[in-house]
Order: structure tokens, then C-alpha cells, then sequence
């Protein structure tokens, strides 16, 4: 009898572990993601911009600053010119200088660089910087415009300052032009570098001639472009 019951409790207790829920599974843990494949050669350090967008961005200081320059300058100042500029991953403005100028006038080209390098621009696509260049006119405000003088003649008259330009350590060719009054002084002049690393020597090189004197060009202010 008591065997009977024995087998009796012990199949009762394994009914009762058979009715029992089990214990939910533990989660399986979240897979480890997989690191990305860099794509070599995809990133430079010249990237690409948008070039309808940069002509949007020099459209609006165009509009908005740029011609206030202008109007700085005297009544023969004007003529094409091109804006190179450096732009970065931000935005912002590495570098900005004028790759071409007949402007005339030193103080209304620094201050269009001035606004190029306050502006936000495009970021660059594919790389940590972008390069844009952009040719632009001024319009002469004068009826009657500065007569096309023979750079020669010019070029002549600052060759006798050359001990003044030695001091101007320019590491390339510097391009000038100047506005000549009937007098032979210089009304105002303006010139441009071959790079970026080149502003201080064409500052320095526009000091020097405007303070030259020049041949008497006429009866009418005239304006000559030259390479010293």
C-alpha cells in the first residue's frame, strides 16, 4: 500500500511540473552592426560646388554690396576683373583674390574681396574645400571714359622706381593699371598677383605707384594696364 502511494504523490507532482508555464525564452541579443566600406578615392581635398549656386551667391553681393564698392572709386574707375575664392567644408572663406583686374583702383578691389570673403557660399561636395572663379565688369561712371594710354609709356616711368618695388618681395609677376591725370599724377591705381599668397606685394606695389609720376598723358585723364 504505502508503494501505491508513492507512485500515487510522485505522479501527481509530475502532472503538476507538466501544468506549469514555462519561463519565456531569453531575447536573442541585437546584431552587431556591420562598419561601413569607405570607398577609397571618394573624398578629396578639393571637393565640387554647385556652380549654379555659386552664381546665385555672386549674383546677390553683387547686388547688395559690391556695387557700393564701385561707387567708392572715382569717375574713370571700372573694367572686368575675376574673383578666385577657396571655400571650405563651413562655408566659409579660406582665400579670395582678384586672378585678373583693370579696375583701377586698389581700395575698390580690396573691398569687393572684403565682401566675397564675409560671405556664406555653397559647401563643397566630395571633398573638404571647393575653388570658384566668376569674371565681372564695372561700368565706367564717366560720359566721356579715361583714354587707352600705350603701357609702355607707363611701364617706362615705373621702371625708374624699381629700387622702391625691390621692397615689395612680390614672388611673381604683379599686373597694374593706372589712371593718369593731365598732369602726369596718378588719380588711383589697382593691381593684381599671381595667387593668393600675393596681396601684401600688390599693396605694396600700388603705394609705389601712386606715388610716381608719369609723363604728362594729355589734355585727358588716361589709363594704362601693365605688367611690371
Amino acid at each position: 500500500m504505502r508503494a501505491s502511494i508513492t507512485t500515487l504523490l510522485a505522479a501527481c507532482a509530475l502532472l503538476a511540473a507538466c501544468g506549469k508555464t514555462p519561463p519565456p525564452a531569453a531575447p536573442e541579443p541585437d546584431p552587431v552592426p556591420k562598419p561601413e566600406k569607405k570607398q577609397m578615392g571618394a573624398w578629396g581635398e578639393l571637393g565640387v560646388l554647385d556652380q549654379g549656386k555659386v552664381r546665385s551667391t555672386f549674383e546677390r553681393l553683387w547686388q547688395n554690396d559690391m556695387e557700393a564698392c564701385h561707387q567708392h572709386g572715382n569717375d574713370f574707375v571700372g573694367g572686368d576683373f575675376t574673383v578666385r575664392v577657396r571655400i571650405n567644408h563651413q562655408g566659409g572663406v579660406k582665400w579670395a583674390y582678384l586672378a585678373s583686374s583693370t579696375i583701377g583702383d586698389r581700395n575698390v578691389e580690396k573691398c569687393v574681396l572684403d565682401v566675397v570673403r564675409k560671405a556664406t557660399w555653397p559647401i563643397p561636395q566630395e571633398g573638404d574645400d571647393g575653388v570658384a572663379e566668376q569674371e565681372l565688369s564695372f561700368a565706367v561712371a564717366s560720359e566721356r571714359p579715361a583714354l587707352d594710354w600705350d603701357p609702355a609709356i607707363a611701364r617706362k616711368a615705373v621702371e625708374q622706381e624699381s629700387g622702391k618695388l625691390s621692397h615689395c618681395h612680390a614672388k611673381g609677376p604683379i599686373t597694374a593699371t593706372v589712371i593718369v591725370k593731365p598732369d602726369g599724377s596718378v588719380l588711383s591705381a589697382g593691381a593684381y598677383g599671381p595667387d593668393e599668397n600675393s596681396e601684401d606685394a600688390v599693396d605694396c606695389v600700388v603705394d609705389v605707384l601712386r606715388e610716381t609720376k608719369f609723363p604728362k598723358p594729355g589734355s585727358w585723364t588716361a589709363k594704362a594696364t601693365f605688367e611690371n
